[in-house]
């Protein structure tokens, strides 16, 4: 009887205590739904904002946005496989071009760390048979912040393996440019000779200094170094788009980009790698790694050791912050890696098309986090007017166009436009091509291409006189218009 009564007392206390707690319970049951609401709204926002870029052609990947070590949305986009419409997913695997120079600098500090390099010496005190090279004097620090006077690229032969011996040596014959050093100058070659050294220190090939170093340590499973023609799960085909119509890169062989940009990843093994760099320095290399080395004119910001440092516009606002992280361009594929220190945020686009737009769509995307005001992408005029044209006629397309030219919602382009004309020449629509191309022309009255289009709707239609004028006329705004001195050459010898 004494043990229930002491059961019945410890009830009835901690009903009375939950009671009491009460109040707190619901202001904290509010504040947290409210957190939600406002998280599912962002990433609302963020889908909405990426999904209006991929409709205008503008984005086709795969986003990861995080604040605060949480993930606030993630999400593919467009068509990993355009011929067979298979869609990108947020697990997908892409060439991350120059965002690879990250992990290059990384593995570099690392070095550093371990006091097996010094950042101020020149390359050639580490690799003896440098010595007599012109590259020899320049320093790890010029190397990694583009400030030792080597050009950007060394020539390529299309489809050729290089091997990390072959592209050194290549590179190791070229000039210094000697008014160049200590300022920026982008170079891709300086990157390659840091791989090289890697290699050289640890006795290893590059692919395997990455993955015991870096990929491995930090269970970064989806990503890798691929110079060949291996086949990857989960792996995006990458494209490039011309004149409206795309094409499928050859990633057959991707061996010239090396430690400057060979590494293959998914948009969170990149988020996993960013938030993750305090971990594999010491403080001191971090700040290194990070800090703001010299100015970069091109991009407004810095560079540092394998990163840029960069103010971004937020949203719509005349605000900017300071970000870091680093683009990515190769054949078919582009990428952006984005951290906002202050705001403890990670943005990560990465793209299988040659181009799109990842600076406009990070802009907006900074607008949404900070609840100020962003701008939807503007729609391409001549792609509605396409539209307009398949639904109602060419007629019916043209006047929509002149009647939304100067609609802010619109961004007009030339080639867009010329484009368009010759969809409809390619459909054996020469009257509606014509049409167009005069259109061109009106909008577009200084430039050559539109009188050259226009002339070849007017050879089309069997119009000569007019095609001979409209080719004399482009010839006149470029005399190194080759295509119209050939056509006009062609039509002569007919005549």
């Amino acid at each position: 009887m004494r043990k229930n009564r002491m059961v019945y007392a410890l009830y009835s206390l901690a009903f009375l205590l939950l009671c009491c707690k009460q109040p707190t319970n619901k202001e904290e049951l509010v504040l947290a739904d409210t957190s939600l609401a406002e998280k599912h709204r962002k990433s609302e926002d963020i889908a909405n904002l990426v999904q209006e870029y991929t409709n205008i052609q503008g984005f086709n990947g795969s986003v990861l946005v995080a604040q605060k070590g949480e993930i606030l949305h993630k999400g593919g986009y467009g068509y990993a496989n355009i011929e067979w419409e298979v869609p990108n997913t947020e697990e997908g695997k892409y060439q991350i071009g120059s965002i690879t120079k990250s992990f290059t600098a990384m593995l570099v500090l690392q070095l550093v760390a371990q006091n097996r390099v010094t950042l101020q010496s020149p390359i050639s005190d580490f690799i003896p048979a440098w010595k007599q090279k012109p590259v020899g004097q320049a320093t790890i620090h010029e190397l990694l912040t583009h400030t030792s006077g080597l050009a950007r690229d060394i020539p390529f032969e299309e489809g050729q393996y290089y091997s990390p011996e072959q592209l050194v040596d290549t590179i190791l014959e070229q000039p210094i440019h000697q008014a160049q050093i200590g300022h920026f100058g982008y170079s891709n070659m300086g990157y390659v000779l840091l791989g090289y050294l890697l290699e050289y220190m640890y006795k290893q090939p590059y692919e395997k200094v990455l993955e015991y170093e870096l990929f491995e340590a930090l269970e970064m499973k989806a990503t890798s170094y691929s110079p060949s023609n291996k086949l990857q799960a989960k792996m995006t085909n990458g494209y490039h788009k011309s004149w409206g119509n795309y094409y499928a890169v050859n990633k057959a062989n991707m061996s010239k980009a090396y430690a400057a940009g060979g590494i293959i990843s998914s948009v969170e093994d990149l988020y996993t790698w960013s938030s993750r760099w305090h971990k594999i320095l010491p403080k001191g290399l971090v700040a290194a790694y990070t800090k703001a080395h010299i100015a970069d004119e091109k991009t407004g910001g810095f560079y540092a050791y394998g990163l840029e440092v960069i103010p971004r516009t937020i949203g719509n606002t005349q605000e900017k912050i300071n970000t870091i992280g680093h683009t990515g361009v190769i054949d078919g594929y582009c990428g952006l890696l984005v951290k906002v220190p202050e705001w403890d945020v990670t943005i990560v686009l990465l793209n299988n098309t040659s181009r799109a737009y990842l600076n406009s769509m990070t802009k907006g995307i900074l607008g949404i986090l900070n609840g100020s005001g962003y701008d939807f992408p503007r729609k391409p005029l001549a792609m509605h007017m396409e539209k307009v044209i398949a639904s109602s006629g060419v007629k019916a397309g043209i006047g929509f166009y002149k009647k939304h030219q100067h609609d802010k919602q619109y961004y007009t382009d030339e080639q867009e436009l010329i484009v368009a004309g010759y969809r409809l020449l390619n459909q054996a629509d020469a009257k509606g091509a014509a049409a167009v191309f005069a259109l061109a022309i009106e909008m577009y009255p200084e430039q050559d291409n539109p009188y050259d289009s226009y002339a070849e709707a007017m050879l089309a239609l069997d119009k000569t006189e007019e095609a001979i004028k409209y080719y004399k006329i482009s010839l006149n705004k470029n005399p190194n218009n080759a295509n119209a001195k050939k056509m006009l050459e062609k039509i002569e010898i007919k005549c």
